[in-house]
């Protein structure tokens, strides 16, 4: 009885003494342009000189990081290589020194990979992913590539990514589907990788998007019906949208064009409009954090098309709303909707050469 009480407080005491003699090390990872904490982030100590013992005999320590960027490390005393990676980011290694009994804080800022093969997308694979490794055909539209060609609805974007093309409101992807508006889409649409198919006729209603709150479109070229069903077969398209950073965002954006003047003859007569066809339109975008766990994303937005064609004026109203709660590190729970109206006429095929007022076409 004497013997295993005294093994017991010896254990006691060499567990104490071992843990008094580390020292602990702790930081937080956050995004070098938007200091916004990078959850998740894989965080590796590489022992490389331990004063006690050998740093063989010691190993790795890895973590990730918690829902606000921060690591924290018990470390014997000597020097470690902290090792941090995180994907879509550049690497970033530092070497300290552990004292014992001290507290050390190592924080890092990483900056975004410059490279567009660095993107990383999740519709391929259902998880985070280099676009560089994906084994299939993806391509990923940005903002600024949406922005850069004034596209007002998305449709108008996608027709220009080779191998993708649109016709009529159909879109088709290298050749695989035809048209086939009013009888299904054969190309899945997902926002927020939840199917955006309308009801009815399994179709896809382009000037509904939220396109002002676009992170990134990923577009999978070629059948993805093994993760997506039978709507994926001839591809998929997936709009995912932007989240809160740690600043208030906000962003109002207005446009306005006009289309070519439909003249007649000797271009001294109009068509059949008096006046030059406009189109506008305006939109707001507000996003926010409240707190660590509950963020708000908002997004509304009006178009106005009087269009080229006699009677095929449109207005759309839209209203995109995400809210999001995190109550653990590793549960999100979120509510989204999207909303839009459409409302005007519709040009199907002219029944004669003559306006309702006898004007000759």
């Amino acid at each position: 009885m004497k013997s295993t009480l005294f093994l017991l407080v010896c254990l006691v005491l060499t567990s104490v003494r071992s843990i008094g003699q580390e020292g602990k090390v702790f930081g937080k990872i956050t995004d070098a342009e938007t200091h916004e904490p990078l959850v998740g982030a894989h965080v590796v100590a590489e022992p490389t000189l331990i004063t006690e013992g050998t740093a063989k005999e010691i190993k790795p320590k890895i973590i990730t990081t918690d829902i606000e960027g921060k690591y924290t490390f018990q470390l014997p005393p000597g020097t470690w290589t902290i090792d941090v990676k995180y994907i879509g980011y550049e690497r970033v290694r530092q070497r300290i020194k552990v004292a014992a009994n001290t507290e050390t804080e190592v924080s890092f800022s990483l900056n975004p990979e410059a490279l567009g093969l660095e993107l990383v997308t999740v519709s391929a694979s259902k998880y985070e992913k280099k676009l560089g490794e994906e084994s299939v055909s993806i391509q990923v539209l940005t903002p600024e590539f949406i922005q850069n060609n004034n596209a007002i609805t998305l449709d108008e974007a996608i027709d220009k990514v080779p191998g993708v093309n649109m016709i009529g409101e159909t879109v088709n992807i290298r050749g695989g589907a035809g048209y086939s508006a009013n009888a299904g889409s054969r190309v899945l649409m997902l926002l927020d990788d939840v199917p955006w198919m309308t009801p009815h006729n399994s179709g896809i209603e382009f000037w509904a998007l939220p396109l002002e709150s676009i992170k990134q479109v990923e577009i999978i070229k070629g059948a993805s019906s093994t993760f997506y069903g039978s709507a994926a077969l001839n591809g998929t398209m997936n709009l995912i949208t932007e989240n809160p950073k740690q600043e208030p965002y906000y962003k109002i954006l207005a446009f306005y064009g006009a289309y070519e003047n439909p003249f007649k003859g000797n271009k001294k007569k109009y068509y059949w409009s008096d006046r030059p066809r406009m189109f506008n339109g305006f939109a707001f975008v507000h996003r926010r954090k409240f707190n660590d766990k509950f963020d708000l994303s908002l997004n509304t937005a009006f178009n106005r098309d009087e269009s080229y064609l006699y009677k095929d004026e449109k207005n759309i109203l839209r209203g995109f709303l995400k809210l999001r709660y995190r109550p653990t590190e590793n549960l999100t729970i979120g509510v989204g909707t999207n909303v839009a109206y459409q409302y005007g006429d519709f040009y199907f095929i002219w029944a004669a050469d003559t306006l309702p007022n006898g004007q000759s076409i």
